[in-house]
């Protein structure tokens, strides 16, 4: 399933130096995975404060994008293949009117605060619908939140709040209290993998058509694995 002609590239993000992993060609029939998306249901509202609707992905995937990263990229997160516990993966599709945004969802966020579990997103769509950045936090100067920032950077988020108003639309640039340190556009069989931690934000456009076909929108896999 994974493309062994696939190509690797590695960043240091930012004044932390966070590490990014862009791999283009990475599966062999990605459109298989439309294929299974389309035919298995499962559709749902999306927990926590993603801003749309996902369905879990095959447990294969799962299976083998742990082995691809433990062989592959944990090194480049200071991990290592023994250290991976865990990977759940979900079919993604951003679907949330701006309208109807909250105020987390409308600046970046981190997915975790743990250093050693590892974010992937690969585009199962092309460029039109965007792709993915990164930021750093104006304030504290955090472009990661771990468990020790934490309560500092969510009591700095609310006075910013206070002062600055309430946000409420997609991020797609610099804002008054984030400053985006890298983007990565959107690219068919593309995945990106990042720490937990980082903050980040997907790139979702004034003229973003809310399309809900995964034949035709903004149609991700979305993975999470866990390190220790």
């Amino acid at each position: 399933m994974i493309n062994p002609d696939n190509q690797v590239l590695h960043h240091l993000v930012g004044n932390e130096k966070q590490p990014v992993v862009v791999v283009d060609d990475f599966l062999q029939n990605a459109d298989s995975l439309i294929d299974y998306a389309l035919q298995s249901g499962g559709v749902a509202p999306a927990r926590g404060f993603y801003p749309g609707i996902r369905s879990a992905a095959p447990q294969r995937y799962n299976e083998i994008l742990l082995d691809f990263v433990g062989a592959h990229i944990a090194p480049y997160f200071s991990q290592s293949a023994d250290s991976l516990k865990s990977c759940e993966s979900y079919f993604s599709m951003v679907t949330t009117p701006v309208q109807q945004l909250s105020v987390f969802q409308s600046v970046p966020h981190f997915d975790r605060p743990a250093v050693t579990d590892i974010a992937a997103i690969l585009y199962l769509c092309d460029e039109k619908h965007g792709g993915t950045s990164l930021y750093r936090h104006k304030k504290t100067g955090f472009e990661y939140i771990n468990k020790q920032r934490l309560s500092g950077y969510l009591q700095t988020q609310q006075q910013e709040f206070q002062l600055e108003g309430q946000p409420r639309g997609y991020m797609n640039a610099d804002s008054p209290c984030y400053e985006r340190i890298m983007s990565v556009d959107a690219k068919f069989n593309r995945i990106v993998f990042y720490r937990c931690s980082s903050l980040h934000s997907g790139n979702i456009g004034h003229d973003y058509a809310f399309d809900t076909d995964p034949r035709t929108g903004r149609f991700t896999l979305t993975s999470f694995i866990s390190g220790m």
